[in-house]
């Protein structure tokens, strides 16, 4: 199914027919069947509704250069639910597709039940996607090193041999900018996702008064988001649990899906 927007298009897949309705966003680099484990194992209690990210899967942005903005992602939101009227809803979201699940539930609080955010970007500022987006000179800067793959390769070498980040983290950059196909979706996600960021204080403070319960499931050993971030968000929710895995980054969704089947925290009351 589809959604047309601004010349853009967002495809989403609905899974199961359960009472239970969610809302999924996948990871970097993947689309909407990394949530398979999920669509099996949930099918008689829940309803899911499974969105491929833009420049991701079948879904498609106007521009690589034009931001996504919250008020354009309400505005979606907007379309979907004309098609689809859920009166209450949970949203799950892993790694950069959790920018979508927070933007979801920080427009639409009052109808999200729980929030499943697994090794969540958004959450914790990121130096590296900061200083390659935060600028029109550093995102010309950026957009020199897709193109020339070189100086992405010589640039992770140095910061690893300086210490500056860690080999494994190298190493997942190194995969997803191996290809010009990765590293071109590399580009255009991290510049039409920047604007999907959250006053964490104004984000909660939203969550606690609709009484929305947020379940943070992170790898203890996961080197693209680290664990160590999350409690300070979580300090200022009022229902929450943290579930921390012997865990990297990768797996961390079919790891998770005992926390959906039976949530460490219920749904607030819907009625």
């Amino acid at each position: 199914m589809f959604i047309p927007y601004k010349g853009s298009v967002l495809f989403y897949t609905r899974q199961g027919h359960g009472p239970e309705n969610m809302l999924l966003f996948h990871g970097f680099g993947q689309d909407h069947h990394a949530f398979d484990t999920w669509t099996t194992a949930l099918a008689n209690t829940h309803t899911l509704y499974i969105v491929d990210l833009y420049y991701h899967g079948q879904s498609t942005w106007s521009s690589p250069d034009t931001p996504i903005q919250k008020a354009d992602w309400r505005a979606i939101l907007e379309l979907f639910f004309a098609q689809h009227p859920l009166q209450h809803f949970s949203v799950a979201g892993y790694s950069i597709g959790a920018r979508f699940a927070l933007a979801t539930a920080e427009a639409l609080p009052e109808r999200t039940t729980t929030v499943f955010l697994i090794a969540p970007d958004g959450i914790t500022g990121n130096t590296w996607y900061s200083l390659a987006t935060g600028t029109a000179p550093a995102r010309r800067l950026f957009y020199s090193m897709i193109a020339h793959h070189g100086r992405f390769l010589s640039t992770a070498q140095a910061l690893r041999s300086m210490r500056l980040v860690p080999a494994n983290l190298v190493k997942f950059a190194s995969y997803h900018m191996s290809t010009e196909e990765r590293r071109r979706r590399v580009y255009a996600a991290w510049i039409v996702f920047r604007r999907l960021t959250f006053s964490l204080r104004a984000l909660a403070a939203g969550l606690n008064a609709h009484r929305v319960g947020v379940v943070m499931i992170v790898g203890r050993h996961d080197p693209v988001i680290r664990a160590d971030g999350m409690p300070r968000f979580l300090r200022l929710v009022q229902r929450h649990h943290l579930a921390t895995l012997d865990a990297g980054h990768s797996g961390l969704i079919a790891r998770s899906l005992s926390l959906v089947q039976q949530p460490p925290i219920g749904p607030r009351p819907t009625s």
